[in-house]
C-alpha cells in the first residue's frame, strides 16, 4: 500500500476580528511607547517656547513642535481600535457599577478623542476635507471626559482600598519567615496616587485645548505643557522594560 503523508491541522484561511485586532494591539502598543518618548521631548519643547524670548528662536521651536506633533500623530493612527476592545471587555467584566462605568467612560473617552486625532491627521495631510479646528475642540472634548472618568477610577479604587484593612502578618507553611501584608498593602496605595496624580496632570492638556484654565494647576500654556512632561516621565518610568518599582 502506498505510504500516507501524516496528516497536518487543518489551518483557517481567515482570521477573526479578535485575533487582527489583538494583533494590531501587539504592534501598537510597541509605537506607543515611541510616542510616549516623542511626547516628553513635544512638551519639554512647548514649555522652552513659551518662555523663549527670542522671536526665531520660538519661531525654530514651533516649527519642532509642528514636526513632532505630526510624527506622533502617525504612531497613533488606528490606537483607538484598542480603547474599543478596552470598553466591551470591561462591559463584559465583573465589575461593580461604579468601576464598570468609570472604565467605559475612560475607554470610550480615549478612544473618541483618538478618532478624531487621526481624522485632524488626514485633514492635515489633505487626505480629509474639513475644519481642522473643529477636529482638535472635538477630540478636546472626548479626551477631557476620558481622563475626567480615569480620575474618578482612580479615586474610587483609591478609597475602596483605603478601606480594606491589611492583614498584619502572612505565615509561611515552612515557618522559615513570615511577611506582613502591610507592605503590599501601602505599595498598592502609592500605586494608585501616583496613576491619580498622572491623571490629573494629564487632564489639564485637553481642559487648555477647551480653553479651561485653573489657577495654580492650569495657569497658562507653559504650565500645561510643565504638567505634560510630569506625565510622560511618570508614564515612561513605569512602562519602562525590566525595572521594578519601589514605592
Amino acid at each position: 500500500q502506498p505510504t500516507q503523508c501524516p496528516a497536518h491541522p487543518r489551518r483557517n484561511s481567515t482570521m477573526s476580528v479578535e485575533q487582527a485586532v489583538a494583533q494590531w494591539n501587539a504592534y501598537s502598543s510597541k509605537t506607543w511607547q515611541r510616542d510616549k518618548i516623542l511626547r516628553l521631548v513635544d512638551f519639554t519643547v512647548r514649555f522652552v517656547n513659551f518662555y523663549a524670548s527670542d522671536p526665531e528662536q520660538a519661531a525654530l521651536l514651533s516649527r519642532v513642535s509642528g514636526v513632532i506633533k505630526s510624527s506622533r500623530k502617525f504612531l497613533r493612527l488606528g490606537r483607538w481600535l484598542e480603547f474599543l476592545q478596552a470598553a466591551v471587555k470591561a462591559s463584559r467584566a465583573h465589575m461593580n457599577a461604579p468601576e464598570r462605568t468609570f472604565t467605559i467612560g475612560k475607554s470610550l473617552g480615549m478612544g473618541g478623542w483618538l478618532v478624531w486625532d487621526n481624522i485632524l491627521f488626514l485633514r492635515q495631510l489633505g487626505v480629509l476635507e474639513g475644519d481642522k479646528k473643529q477636529a482638535l475642540e472635538r477630540g478636546a472634548q472626548f479626551w477631557a471626559c476620558g481622563m475626567l472618568c480615569a480620575v474618578l477610577l482612580d479615586l474610587y479604587q483609591l478609597g475602596k482600598h483605603l478601606d480594606q484593612a491589611p492583614q498584619k502578618h502572612v505565615h509561611r507553611l515552612d515557618g522559615a519567615s513570615s511577611t506582613s501584608s502591610e507592605e503590599s498593602h501601602r505599595a498598592k496605595k502609592h500605586s494608585l496616587m501616583i496613576s491619580l496624580a498622572r491623571n490629573v496632570l494629564d487632564l489639564t492638556v485637553p481642559l487648555s485645548i477647551l480653553g479651561f484654565y485653573v489657577p495654580v494647576l492650569v495657569p497658562h500654556n507653559g504650565a500645561v505643557a510643565l504638567n505634560a512632561m510630569i506625565s510622560s516621565c511618570i508614564t515612561i518610568w513605569l512602562g519602562w522594560p525590566s525595572s521594578t518599582h519601589s514605592f
